[in-house]
């Protein structure tokens, strides 16, 4: 892990294996740090020695500013999934999606505040969760894992979890998903068709499913949906809890993308495993009078 300080011309770098014990993942690391305050929080993964009785470090916070360590805490197997913060009654709360559970911790010293099984096959879970209204976490994965919904809440000081449902069909596999109005808007799939699904957070209830794509990246802008789907077709589409409207498509890449795009302003940036481009969303600028 390696950090940049554009004070002085050196780069400062930490490893994760010899110094933290952590889990290497047979497909690499791809969660990226949550900041977090003055700190970058990372999953690094792995089980406390001494038969679990020793001090854990699978998850770290470093000081931003030189890349020491705050603090490190907890024993875990993790996966490709990234930490999400989220606020629990008035309380910040790191979400961790891991290879067999979700976890909840403190983002200000790594204690566990709760824990949550979500079991996936070789442990591979790799979507971020997401937080919504009515604290909800939505968490879903691929290879059995499936989709659930979990209320959290704080009472006594301490953290309760409910489970609203468990959906093993709705498998949302490298991509995310958008939460709107009680409805949660995915691609779900995973080695065979993908699907694009609409479901209720409170009830689990499939409203609807809609093929075309691949499995996909999803974004919201403007009342839309930005939709890259892994063969590289680009699509404009309006989704609602009634339907599914697709606007506009395009076949844009040629390799696998898998890479979320990234829309800044009005430019949209996407990329597979070849080609990076850019692409202009916005209207085009009217054409300025020429003087005679």
């Amino acid at each position: 892990m390696r950090r940049r300080d554009w004070s002085t011309p050196r780069r400062l770098g930490r490893s994760l294996y010899a110094e933290l014990r952590a889990t290497q993942l047979p497909f690499g690391y791809s969660c990226h740090g949550l900041a977090y305050k003055n700190t970058i929080i990372y999953l690094a993964g792995g089980r406390a020695p001494y038969f679990g009785f020793g001090q854990g470090s699978a998850a770290v916070a470093f000081q931003q500013r030189n890349g020491a360590t705050a603090w490190q805490d907890l024993s875990f197997t993790n996966a490709h999934s990234s930490p999400l913060l989220i606020n629990v009654d008035g309380q910040p709360q790191a979400v961790a999606l891991l290879a067999d559970e979700v976890i909840g911790f403190s983002p200000e010293t790594g204690e566990l505040l709760w824990s949550h099984p979500h079991p996936t096959q070789n442990g591979l879970a790799v979507s971020t969760p997401v937080w919504t209204d009515g604290n909800l976490l939505f968490v879903s994965s691929a290879y059995s894992g499936g989709a659930r919904v979990l209320r959290l809440a704080r009472s006594g000081g301490e953290t309760t979890v409910t489970e609203l449902w468990h959906n093993p069909r709705i498998q949302l596999h490298f991509g995310n998903a958008i939460t709107e109005s009680g409805y949660a808007f995915l691609s779900s799939g995973f080695s065979g068709p993908a699907f694009m699904t609409a479901v209720q957070l409170e009830t689990g209830r499939i409203v609807w499913q809609r093929r075309g794509f691949a499995k996909a990246q999803l974004l919201h802008a403007d009342g839309k949906l930005i939709i890259l789907d892994e063969d590289g077709v680009l699509a404009l589409a309006r989704a609602t809890p009634q339907r599914f409207q697709v606007l506009s498509r395009v076949s844009l890449l040629k390799r696998i993308s898998w890479t979320p795009p990234t829309l800044v302003a009005t430019r949209l940036y996407l990329r597979d495993r070849a080609t990076i481009m850019a692409l202009e969303l916005g209207a085009p600028a009217a054409n300025k009078a020429q003087p005679r």
